[in-house]
């Protein structure tokens, strides 16, 4: 593996060389007057092309994407890529730190969740001078052509892998994006889900952003558990190849892109939440389809009697399952795609059949 060296720098240069580039971008300063700074990994390649940027650990206790995210930067040959690869690895270096540790997703800074506060601010608080200098330090001082946030389950929960994309002007550029990342679900978060999935909760992530501002962009949602690989997946591959198919498919790097032959356009998203707490009983599994009123899981107390039965509100498939046994009232037990329709391929159109 090449070991680069590491450039420390206060702003990104206005022209980046052709090569691998290491950066360590200064962020702000910490109580002691030390630096808190972002690892970059940016590859420009000889060629001109499409600038992409990955971005991992937005919240900090999700591993798999940030794995995906540094062995992509670190395996791409320059000489090899048209245009310019972007890794933000750890994005939230602060929360990152802290992810073993309770509060999750949070900054142990200012205990803000970073994807609820793109474009951030930067005379904000340290989380919104962070999502600031991501957003427009990085993403928009590199002209960045597209943008894939990777999430996952984080310790408590697991996902099937999945993709979102708000519906801004660049929907349709996005959704294609969506489809590239080469996974069965992908999911539109339309503006009526916007302004009433918990207002605030999906309006401010980097994403919805990015769409604000003309630029296509997606969540890519893998892994969970605390764990990189379950049910004979890795989820760290799944994400390293739906970037690779991703840069194939726009022409970066060589090779044809594959598509996932079952791959769906889905209407929207319910979270299923309890109102008891107690010991927490999955009664489905990840990738299973569900209809309206089917029993998800149950929740019983310390003598097992059964305190709630969590139902499925709608029809559809169960892409995010609770993984630890104990749950409190309004926690995330599950999450259901609906409304699934299969997608042309890309090698046409991208529009639903």
């Amino acid at each position: 593996m090449e070991i680069m060296s590491e450039n420390v720098i206060e702003k990104l240069p206005d022209s980046i060389e052709p090569g691998k580039h290491f950066y360590s971008l200064k962020l702000l300063e910490l109580w002691d007057g030390s630096a808190l700074r972002l690892p970059i990994l940016i590859i420009s390649g000889k060629k001109d092309g499409p600038t992409l940027c990955v971005v991992a650990s937005i919240m900090g206790d999700e591993f798999p994407g940030t794995i995906a995210a540094r062995k992509i930067a670190l395996e791409t040959d320059p000489e090899k890529l048209k245009g310019t690869l972007i890794s933000i690895p750890i994005a939230n270096p602060p929360s990152f730190g802290f992810g073993s540790h309770p509060p999750l997703h949070v900054s142990p800074l200012d205990y803000m969740n970073m994807n609820r506060i793109f474009p951030g601010r930067p005379d904000g608080y340290p989380s919104e001078r962070i999502a600031y200098a991501i957003f427009e330090k990085i993403i928009r001082k590199m002209k960045t052509n597209y943008v894939v946030s990777f999430h996952g389950g984080g310790p408590y929960c697991e996902v099937y892998p999945a993709t979102y994309f708000t519906e801004t002007e660049v929907v349709e550029a996005s959704m294609e994006l969506a489809l590239a990342f080469g996974v069965e679900l992908n999911t539109k978060i339309s503006k009526e889900l916007l302004s009433t999935e918990e207002p605030g909760r999906v309006t401010g992530t980097l994403d919805a952003c990015c769409g604000r501002h003309a630029i296509p962009a997606i969540i890519a949602d893998i892994g969970g558990w605390g764990v990189l690989s379950n049910y004979g997946y890795s989820w760290a591959e799944i994400g390293y190849k739906g970037i690779l198919n991703i840069m194939r498919y726009y022409g970066m790097i060589p090779g044809k892109a594959e598509f996932h032959p079952k791959a769906k356009i889905f209407d929207g998203r319910v979270w299923v939440r309890p109102n008891k707490g107690g010991f927490f009983e999955a009664k489905v599994n990840l990738g299973q389809d569900v209809s309206k009123g089917d029993i998800l899981g149950i929740i019983t107390d310390i003598f097992g009697r059964k305190k709630e039965e969590l139902i499925a509100p709608k029809d559809g498939i169960v892409q995010l399952v609770r993984t630890y046994p104990v749950i409190g009232s309004g926690e995330e037990a599950f999450l259901i795609h609906y409304g699934g329709r299969l997608a042309k391929s890309l090698q046409g159109d991208c529009v639903l059949s």
